[in-house]
């Protein structure tokens, strides 16, 4: 008999090794409550049988770790056949589709591109199933229309600069199966901590903010006011954010005398989330006169508002 392991041969008993033996199961009783002392032909027989039984021992531990093994092996088989009779393996992939696109609507499933804690695009783990999934997924532009971005703009290490270059590769992948004229829907987190020097502006912001004209909800959490130290920020001030509708934004150091005009020309936006509010002296952020829906989040609420 070979080792599954490694095909070591492991040496056969007899079936029954006691049986084999000069001590029948009654002598071998009256042997373990007797008293008197074994002879040395009785204690060589032992070391035999006890030999024997070891190596009964042995070949029976293997035989069960190899019907382990071959039980383990037939259940995964069975799994496998049973999932080609899966119902959703008979789907349209119209059905799927729209299944797929139910699934983008979690708003835990948006595709996460961070510098700190990585990439997660939900819609790859749909790829991974089968074949079939995977040109369904890839065809599927629901699947990739929302993305978040997160980094931090003040590092300057190379460490850091390499993690920001890497968020661009992943964004343009969500871009170029969002559809080419497909609404997206953008949330972008960007901290400099009170830095008074950002980083060279990434590549992955030219990419996104290239795409301004597409944003259909577009979610802004900032710590930081010179939007001009980046051209895609400042360019906004000349772009029409035509698709816009829902904006979101937060910036916890804005300062009054700050302008931040950079979402004046956006025609059908009519609803606002603001997590912070301008105060003191300042020309018109957004185009108050069309918004419809505003909603307000503020943790620390002043008496300057309007």
């Amino acid at each position: 008999m070979l080792c599954e392991k490694c095909n070591a041969s492991i040496p056969d008993a007899p079936s029954n090794t006691s049986e084999t033996s000069n001590f029948p199961s009654s002598s071998l009783q009256n042997l373990l409550r007797g008293q008197n002392s074994l002879t040395p032909s009785n204690t060589s027989e032992i070391q035999d049988i006890i030999a024997g039984l070891e190596v009964d021992t042995h070949r029976i531990r293997w035989e069960l770790i190899s019907l382990t093994n071959k039980l383990k092996r037939l259940e995964i088989q069975k799994a496998k056949y049973k999932s080609l009779l899966a119902p959703i393996r008979r789907l349209p992939s119209e059905i799927l589709n729209l299944i797929f696109t139910h699934f983008s609507c979690d708003p835990e499933r948006q595709n996460n591109i961070s510098d700190d804690d990585g990439v997660t695009l939900p819609g790859w783990s749909l790829m991974t199933v089968c074949s079939h999934w995977h040109n369904i997924a890839l065809s599927c532009t629901a699947l990739w229309r929302k993305i978040r971005v997160d980094a931090l703009l003040f590092d300057n290490s190379e460490e850091a600069l390499d993690n920001l270059a890497r968020l661009a590769a992943p964004l343009k992948w969500c871009l170029d199966h969002a559809g080419e004229t497909a609404p997206l829907e953008i949330k972008f987190q960007a901290y400099m901590e009170m830095h008074d020097t950002p980083v060279p502006e990434p590549e992955f912001m030219r990419i996104l903010f290239a795409q301004s004209a597409r944003w259909r909800h577009f979610h802004l959490t900032v710590d930081f006011t010179n939007f001009e130290s980046f051209p895609s920020f400042a360019a906004l001030k000349n772009c029409a954010l035509t698709s816009l509708k829902s904006l979101e934004f937060s910036n916890d150091q804005y300062q009054g005398h700050t302008e931040v005009d950079i979402f004046r020309n956006a025609p059908q936006l009519t609803q606002l989330t603001l997590g912070t509010l301008p105060t003191g002296e300042r020309t018109g952020m957004f185009p108050w006169g069309q918004i419809k829906t505003l909603e307000l989040q503020l943790h620390d609420t002043t008496h300057e508002l309007f």
